[in-house]
């Protein structure tokens, strides 16, 4: 069996006073008592405002306080003692503890030396704390009774005994005679004062005969109103007692019976004029019996008058009687022997039954089998004491449902004392009645959420204890429910932080939600289970509250440990490289910024290298891709064994690496990435036997307060490597900005900038020179070398020696190659029904798109889709880009062939290898290099040259073109030699193209 908790403030400065108290209380059946103590009285008073105890234990001597001096501290300002006290006095100061019970104590024990007071203490404090439920219930009635009376059309008021009529309670009625319910209650004589004077004495008197009798109080008088009116009032009131037959106060009800009053005064006035007029009309029947007629007209007309002031009451009555009737609770009186004799429409129509079916019947036969036995044990104790409150009932309606009332009932004697009824008063409970099994069915709904839950869930008071805790949350920590509820759930589950040091409650998150009110979701924090181990939580907490007052908060969590693990693992991987472990470039980058942060905050020297690896693309390309990742993680972590415990290494991409040196000067810096390149250097990487030796080309950029940007700070590093490798690679390059071999540097990156814009813009322009045939046997067809030039804003044209190396540098030159054959193939789309004989065009291709295996593929859609044969090109091959990779090219001309293109290999004798290369080569054109053209008039040597490169074309019949042809004397010696074509501005300048396409061709 479940004992009720009872909270207990044990005031008392002897400890063996206290702990025979405790041992008292402690094996009470019915009552589980949870002392505090306070050894001093001003203590005392605090904790009881504090922590608002069921009772206080308080020791007539205190310290500080006597126990009287403790009464008046507690008291509130009205006097009113917020929580029942019990005082425990000595043996020679009874007194004391009455006084003490007159200024608000509950009860008194006298401590004897032989403590036999212990004994009585737990029956005399499960009395005080029944007296004190039973005023909690009376003060409920009370506002029931009031809530009940001011719904009446009359003033409902309570007096007390020691004054008459000073008013302890006056309905809001009031109000209807201009005062106000406070002006009565502050009034020494209450309704005393508003009595008119004429009948003040006789009021007076009647009240000190019912406080002297005790006998009912019945008397009619005259009120006068706030505005001088005088009201007849019918004062109707009688005597409360306790259970104990004590008077309480008297209880009354003031009817305005002003009207009533006013037709009986008409009656009267009528009677006595028809008395009058009777006399009169008697006394002279003898002498005028000719008027005998008119006086029986008058006298009808008199008895009529009386006849409607009779209709008037009697309307009147029936206005009450409705009243009784249509009252929104049900009201009926019984007879001593528990049978109705009167019954109002309101409580036959919740029956169900007729007005004849029901008076003279018994009122248990309208009751509920389970509720007869209860009505028959309060009936005579009802008839005994004349006072019924708060008895609850099934009532039996005719169809058979039931319907609770709350039964409220005074009885009426007559002079003898003797019952004769009850005026009972029903109340419908059924909506309260379902209000309690709604809620009691809530909180199993609750308890089976809470329970089915797979979050854990634990609920916390205002203190930080453990309310409630579900199987899930006691599963994932360890504990046992015992072990939790009632507890500090702090010191229990979430008393350190993850990494183990212990923090204070008052610190703690998890309490944020009943301290502030404020809901907390998706916080993370650490939670200890029984065992010692940790849990990272994820948690949501939400603050609990009983009104506007938060009484504590409600905590949900689950275990996201491993979760928490993963986003660590992702977080590792989202800034580190895959390959190497380094910290990634974007990370990278976030570094770089926060140190460029601290240079323009703080002044301070940081410095950033780029280095760039030499020598990686011939272990890549020789040994495979396997071979370069293994390369990389073993120079990563060369480079990662000389990093100071400050210094960042990242791999920024392919062979590139970057490093922040914090807190290290320029020079410094210098001798540091010297130090990484010699390691570098002295490195050997040995895969599958062989053996491999590496360079390293650093750029190092000081970051000072003048590097505004992280982009800006990688880009100095990036040109100062980029000096570094035009300098002989494997060497370490100190950024300068008035660097001239860094300003040469930025102005061919402003070049591509300026290239890609051009592109974005459509801003190239082709121009078109002729390539003449220099034999009398060569063919009709038109023979033209496309020109690219680019279009400056301004429209001024720059030739393309100014930026093909640039864009050959920076891999913009297949988009460029893509562009040409674009616009070519579409001009020749647009007019090669006009241009006939069909003249072939021929394109330069760079080395990069050379080697873009996708060009074959976009040329033949270019081809298709315009309707233009392959055989209108000519691809112009750089000699040199044929010789780095004879094989590969060679494929690659094969396949343009296949489109129907034709070859020329351009700048032919500007290498070493030329003769070889024309062997295996499958061209149609051969173009000999301008530097050996230009020449021919004074260079022997030179002429050799082109008549062998002649020579030998014509024997694997391939045909010959002289470019850079300048003079005529030079076209006299190519004549000479046999060269079949020439191309040069002694022959042609160079046209803008769309004048080709727009004309007629030339002849």
């Amino acid at each position: 069996m479940t004992r009720t908790a009872v909270r207990v403030l044990l005031v008392e400065d002897d400890q063996v006073d206290r702990l025979a108290c405790r041992r008292a209380l402690a094996s009470h059946p019915d009552y589980a008592f949870e002392l505090f103590e306070a050894e001093t009285g001003l203590d005392g008073v605090r904790q009881a405002r504090e922590r608002h105890p069921d009772l206080v234990l308080l020791d007539y001597h205190l310290p500080d306080l006597s126990g009287l001096e403790f009464l008046a501290e507690l008291q509130h300002e009205g006097g009113e003692m917020p929580v029942p006290v019990m005082m425990l006095t000595g043996a020679d100061n009874v007194g004391v503890a009455v006084e003490a019970m007159r200024r608000g104590a509950r009860d008194y024990l006298v401590k004897d030396r032989e403590r036999n007071y212990l004994e009585l203490l737990p029956a005399v404090v499960e009395r005080v704390l029944r007296e004190q439920q039973l005023r909690g219930e009376k003060r409920a009635a009370e506002i029931k009774f009031r809530t009940l009376v001011e719904q009446i059309p009359a003033i409902t008021y309570m007096a007390a005994l020691d004054a008459p009529g000073r008013l302890l309670y006056v309905s809001p009625q009031v109000q209807g005679l201009g005062f106000s319910q406070e002006a009565w209650l502050a009034a020494p004589t209450g309704l005393l004062e508003a009595v008119h004077p004429d009948d003040r004495d006789v009021v007076k008197a009647a009240y000190a005969g019912c406080y002297a009798s005790g006998a009912p109080l019945r008397c009619e008088y005259r009120l006068v109103t706030r505005d001088g009116q005088a009201r007849w009032m019918l004062d109707e009131a009688r005597i409360v007692r306790d259970a104990h037959g004590v008077p309480l106060f008297l209880q009354g009800v003031l009817i305005d019976i002003t009207e009533e009053k006013r037709r009986e005064e008409e009656l009267e006035n009528h009677r006595r004029r028809l008395e009058i007029l009777v006399t009169q009309r008697t006394a002279q029947l003898d002498k005028r019996n000719a008027l005998l007629e008119d006086a029986n007209t008058n006298l009808s007309r008199q008895i009529e008058e009386r006849e409607r002031a009779e209709t008037a009451a009697r309307r009147y009555a029936n206005e009450i009687q409705d009243l009784y009737n249509q009252a929104p609770c049900g009201y009926h009186s019984l007879d001593g022997d528990g049978r109705f004799t009167r019954i109002n429409d309101t409580e036959l129509r919740w029956l169900g039954y007729t007005r004849e079916a029901v008076i003279g019947r018994r009122f248990d036969e309208f009751l509920a089998p389970s509720s007869v036995e209860r009505f028959e044990e309060n009936f005579p104790r009802f008839k005994a004491l004349g006072e019924l409150y708060n008895l609850e009932l099934e009532m039996l309606r005719k169809d058979d449902s039931r319907l609770p009332v709350e039964v409220n009932a005074t009885a009426v004697r007559d002079d003898a004392g003797t019952f004769r009824t009850s005026r009972s008063t029903l109340f419908d409970i059924s909506a309260r009645k379902q209000a309690e099994q709604a809620l009691r069915a809530s909180e199993a709904r609750f308890r089976l959420l809470l329970e089915s839950a797979g979050e854990g869930i634990y609920g916390l008071d205002t203190e930080g204890r453990c309310i409630f805790v579900n199987d899930a949350a006691l599963e994932m920590l360890g504990f046992t429910r015992d072990e939790l509820l009632g507890r500090q759930t702090h010191e229990n589950i979430h008393h350190s932080r993850r990494d183990g040091t212990p923090y204070p409650a008052d610190e703690c998150p998890i309490y944020d939600a009943f301290r502030s009110g404020l809901a907390q979701r998706g916080m993370i924090e650490a939670l200890w289970r029984k065992d010692g181990s940790m849990m990272i939580a994820e948690y949501s907490s939400y603050p609990l509250r009983e009104g506007d007052e938060v009484s504590g908060a409600v905590l949900v969590f689950r275990d996201v440990t491993e979760s928490q693990a993963l986003a660590a693992q992702i977080a590792w991987q989202a800034t580190h490289d895959a390959l190497t472990g380094l910290v990634n470039r974007q990370e990278f980058e976030c570094r770089l910024a926060h140190m460029l942060d601290s240079a323009h905050r703080e002044g301070a020297a940081h410095a950033l290298c780029y280095l760039d690896l030499d020598q990686f693309k011939v272990v890549n390309d020789t040994c495979g891709h396997a071979a370069g990742d293994e390369l990389l993680r073993q120079i990563s972590a060369l480079l990662q064994g000389r990093m100071r415990q400050r210094d960042t290494l990242a791999r920024l991409g392919g062979d590139e690496f970057g490093i922040l040196l914090e807190h290290c000067p320029a020079d410094h810096a210098l001798s540091l990435a010297l130090e990484l390149r010699d390691a570098v250097r002295d490195f050997r990487f040995t895969w599958q036997g062989q053996s491999f030796t590496l360079g390293a080309s650093i750029g190092i950029a000081p970051l000072t307060a003048g590097i505004d940007t992280a982009a800006a700070a990688m880009s100095a590093a990036d040109a100062a490597c980029y000096i570094a490798k035009e300098q002989g690679r494997n060497r370490a390059h100190l950024y300068c900005a008035e660097d001239a071999d860094l300003i040469e540097h930025r102005s061919k990156l402003l070049w591509v900038s300026r290239l890609t814009q051009a592109l974005d813009e459509d801003r190239f322009s082709l121009y078109y020179q002729p390539i003449v045939p220099l034999g009398a046997s060569t063919a009709l067809r038109s023979h033209y070398e496309v020109l690219l030039r680019l279009r400056e804003p301004d429209g001024r044209l720059v030739e393309p020696m100014a930026f093909i190396p640039t864009a050959e540098r920076y891999n913009l030159m297949p988009a460029i190659d893509r562009w040409v054959l674009r616009e070519v193939i579409s001009g020749i789309a647009a007019t090669q029904r006009t241009l006939e004989p069909p003249s072939l065009f021929a394109v330069n291709l760079s080395e990069r798109s050379l080697v873009d295996d996708h060009l074959p593929d976009y040329l033949h859609d270019l081809l298709v889709s315009h309707e233009v044969p392959g055989d209108r090109l000519c691809l112009e091959i750089p000699e040199t880009a044929a010789s780095a990779n004879l094989s590969r090219v060679n494929l690659r001309i094969a396949e343009l062939k296949q489109l129907g293109c034709r070859i020329s290999l351009a700048r032919f004798g500007s290498a070493m290898s030329s003769f070889t290369d024309i062997k295996v080569l499958r061209v149609d054109f051969i173009k000999i290099d301008g530097r050996l053209i230009r020449s021919l008039a004074d260079d022997r040597l030179n002429r050799a040259v082109v008549d062998a490169i002649n020579r030998i074309a014509h024997v694997m019949a391939i045909e010959t073109v002289a470019e850079c042809t300048e003079t005529d004397r030079v076209v006299t010696i190519l004549k000479d030699l046999g060269i079949d074509h020439a191309q040069g501005c002694v022959l042609a300048e160079p046209l803008p193209i769309e004048r080709l396409f727009t004309t007629t061709p030339l002849a």
